[in-house]
């Protein structure tokens, strides 16, 4: 589902087909342990990485240099650089083994204008004005300074390029079968993203970060990504439960006051009867932006 402006058509065809792949590990925080990160991943990653980027595609074409920001294992990577083939394509993460994933993916695709670089988000190591475009998908929403990453994809755009961000806003998400301890478990995963350095509602907020570094003619549009409780995304409902029956999350959760362990154990008990059912609706809201830098 996606509510798109119109901002005319993409001026290439459609790649032959964007590479499938999994959750890629990128870092919420310093106190988050694996099973909070596999959450942002699996939120903000799912195994159809074209429709990912869509909002974007009509501002790239053939030969445009484009850098990638927290590319995780790089499958958005390699289908970008298809699409703007023969142009090259920088993919660029924190994490030096997402970097390898990447540069194992490119060459899993027969990729050959993709390079990938461990580099902070906030401290791209490229001059002023040395990419086209510049895009960054799941990625803010995890940094504790959102505005440094933001300003650092503005400056290694060249004026007349495009800046395009995406990012998941878990106070858009849909649930259903309505259960209030279901209800009531996105609150405490709020709590636990916010207090390891993130921003869960980072989506809402991207609008205003483009205007304010200063960039022009900004469109926004929204999307969801559904969760199927059986199949392939079946993950997504273990994950959540994971993440609320495991230390260190359910230790700080208890420790701040926000729940008990008793109600941690009954949510994680709900989304594993919803994934065993094969029922309810689980839908996560991403924003998107895309500016042009002056």
């Amino acid at each position: 589902m996606r509510a798109t402006p119109s901002h005319g058509s993409p001026t290439r065809s459609e790649p032959r087909g964007w590479p499938e792949g999994k959750a890629d590990d990128d870092v919420v925080g310093s106190r988050a342990d694996k099973g909070l990160r596999r959450l942002a991943d699996r939120l903000t990653h799912s195994s159809t990485t074209r429709s990912h980027s869509d909002f974007f595609l009509p501002y790239l074409q053939a030969g445009t240099r484009l850098i990638e920001c927290g590319c995780g294992n790089g499958q958005l990577a390699t289908g970008l650089a298809e699409f703007v083939a023969p142009g090259e394509v920088v993919a660029t993460d924190e994490d030096a083994a997402n970097v390898e994933s990447a540069a194992a993916a490119a060459q899993r695709y027969g990729i050959d204008n993709m390079t990938a670089i461990v580099a902070a988000n906030g401290r791209l190591p490229f001059p002023d004005g040395h990419f086209d475009a510049a895009f960054a998908h799941g990625v803010l929403s995890s940094m504790r300074n959102p505005s440094e990453g933001i300003r650092e994809l503005c400056r290694v755009v060249r004026s007349g390029g495009y800046v395009g961000i995406r990012d998941i806003d878990l106070g858009g998400t849909i649930i259903s079968p309505e259960v209030g301890v279901v209800s009531r478990s996105f609150s405490i995963i709020e709590r636990l993203m916010a207090q390891s350095g993130g921003n869960p509602r980072m989506g809402r907020h991207l609008a205003e970060c483009l205007h304010n570094q200063g960039l022009a003619d900004v469109k926004l549009s929204a999307s969801y990504q559904c969760e199927e409780p059986s199949g392939e995304r079946h993950e997504a409902y273990e994950v959540m439960a994971k993440v609320l029956s495991e230390s260190p999350n359910v230790d700080l959760a208890v420790d701040m006051g926000w729940t008990t362990r008793d109600e941690l154990e009954i949510m994680a008990a709900a989304w594993r009867t919803m994934a065993a059912g094969n029922m309810g609706y689980f839908a996560t809201a991403f924003c998107e932006v895309v500016g042009r830098v002056d």
